[in-house]
């Protein structure tokens, strides 16, 4: 019985080092992760500690619902490394189309302002998508709210009168 305890010892011992060495997870790790049955806290935990270069970007994080990994893996994910490219109405019909509960589209486009036209067609085409009304009206209050610009006190102004103005 001692010989396969030193044996486990040696094999965890492995492991824990090979963990180590691979300083990042890369994008096709996270589903063979699932498939061989690891627990999700460990993933998350994995993510946590190594998911720095994980994309998440609508499509890789369609690819990975559809490979079967958990919204909250997925969520993980978008959150240790918000996407890369901004969120449109056709990324969101891509996510609703993949059935992402309306909990994690709130928190996506809550998380990064989404490039969506609020025009009355372009809200129709998400609301057909399957998109439920508190998630248009987020879209809508993201992509009306106006982002802060902070001008320096010394900055001249020129607008299309050809008017210079001072700022105080």
């Amino acid at each position: 019985m001692k010989p396969f305890s030193v044996l486990v010892f040696i094999l965890l011992g492995c492991l824990g080092t090979a963990l180590q060495a691979q300083s990042t997870l890369a994008n096709d790790d996270v589903p063979k992760l699932v498939r061989e049955g690891l627990s999700e806290e460990f993933i998350l935990n994995l993510i946590d500690k190594q998911g720095s270069k994980l994309s998440s970007d609508v499509t890789y994080l369609v690819k990975l619902r559809n490979d079967g990994v958990s919204e909250r893996i997925i969520a993980a994910i978008a959150w240790k490394n918000p996407p890369r490219e901004p969120l449109t109405s056709d990324g969101l019909i891509q996510l609703a189309t993949a059935q992402f509960s309306e909990g994690f589209l709130l928190g996506l486009v809550g998380q990064q302002p989404p490039q969506i036209a609020t025009n009355a067609a372009t809200l129709v085409e998400l609301k057909r998508a399957g998109l439920s009304e508190s998630v248009i009206a987020r879209v809508v209050r993201r992509s009306l709210t106006p982002q802060r610009v902070r001008i320096p006190s010394e900055t001249v102004l020129t607008f299309t009168t050809q008017e210079t103005v001072n700022l105080p």
